[in-house]
């Protein structure tokens, strides 16, 4: 009788229980929509490379536009984590302000760097107009952007950059990273040797730093 039970599952169905089947369709759809966009990914290839019967996203989640949704969610509240790390050096504090501003950049390249599936999951969506957009917007640029906007505001004041808006300066230097981090792979290929993020995470620090406008 369990062997019948076990047998009637089919082989595509979740190892295990069903709360870690939702945290591998998570994960899976934070790859696939970040490879495919939301229009490429589909339920099928999302539930294989989770391991689980497609039936489970219908369970889970109700439809793929609440898995997407649900992923979204999910990286949202892992950003705020590393948001509430920032904040020692984000707030006005004892520390100069070169001091704060490279620990700012670090903290945006270590980001991106330890979720890269994140940006391109968000540079994707980015680009498009409608109700996602609006989703990340919502639990992604402005949370950020409120962070990081006093701390540009207090670079600008001090002549570090050469505009007056800090969501500028904000939104140039994410896509500058962001860019850098993804086009990672390229430049190792170009190269012919892997690229050092650190290195290259310590030359956009200080070549930044060293532009200060003079007194």
């Amino acid at each position: 009788m369990v062997e019948r039970q076990r047998a009637s599952r089919g082989r595509g169905r979740p190892r295990g229980n069903e709360s870690h089947c939702r945290e591998q369709l998570l994960d899976a759809g934070l790859t696939v929509f970040s490879d495919l966009g939301y229009d490429g990914a589909g339920l099928r290839a999302i539930a294989q490379r989770a391991g689980c019967d497609v039936s489970m996203i219908a369970h889970h989640f109700g439809s793929k536009s609440a898995l997407w949704r649900a992923v979204v969610e999910r990286e949202a509240q892992r950003l705020q984590a590393d948001l509430r790390r920032a904040s020692a050096y984000l707030a006005p504090g004892s520390d100069s302000i070169e001091v704060r501003i490279g620990k700012a950049v670090d903290q945006l390249f270590e980001v991106m760097v330890e979720h890269p599936e994140m940006v391109r999951f968000a540079m994707r969506e980015m680009v498009g107009t409608g109700e996602r957009v609006d989703t990340l917007i919502e639990l992604f640029v402005r949370p950020v952007l409120a962070a990081y906007a006093p701390l540009w505001q207090a670079a600008i004041e001090a002549g570090y950059f050469g505009v007056d808006d800090p969501y500028l300066v904000h939104n140039s230097l994410f896509g500058a990273i962001a860019f850098l981090v993804m086009s990672a792979p390229m430049m190792a290929r170009m190269n012919n040797c892997p690229v050092d993020l650190g290195e290259m995470k310590r030359t956009v620090t200080e070549g930044l730093l060293m532009r200060k406008a003079p007194a």
